[in-house]
């Protein structure tokens, strides 16, 4: 039997949706859309207390952040993985939207 796939599986389906969807995960490009695991600056890493988002996504431009995406495998609690999204990463950048991806067994 198959192993459940793990994190990073989910990871690289998001990067695949992402890219196909137009967003710029080029992190060295100014007008980058999307961050894996920080934000862009200093100032809004420190509101995250030590703790690594998976995604932050950014305005067309790059410089205002407007979302949070969670990854999560196969299994995780679903309910303790959004309050995480929205506690720890989408209040402290005061963003509209946290999105909760998790690949399907």
């Amino acid at each position: 039997m198959l192993r459940p796939p793990l994190e990073t599986h989910t990871r690289t389906q998001i990067n695949l949706r992402l890219k196909n969807l137009g967003w710029n995960l080029n992190e060295k490009d100014p007008k980058c859309t999307v961050t894996q695991e920080q934000a862009k600056t200093d100032k809004l890493n420190d509101l995250f207390q030590g703790k690594k988002p998976d995604y932050v996504l950014y305005d067309t431009d790059g410089k205002n952040p407007i979302g949070i995406i969670e990854a999560k495998r196969p299994g995780e609690d679903l309910n303790k993985a959004m309050r995480q999204a929205i506690d720890l990463y989408g209040k402290p950048l005061d963003v509209p939207l946290a999105f909760l991806l998790m690949t399907p067994l």
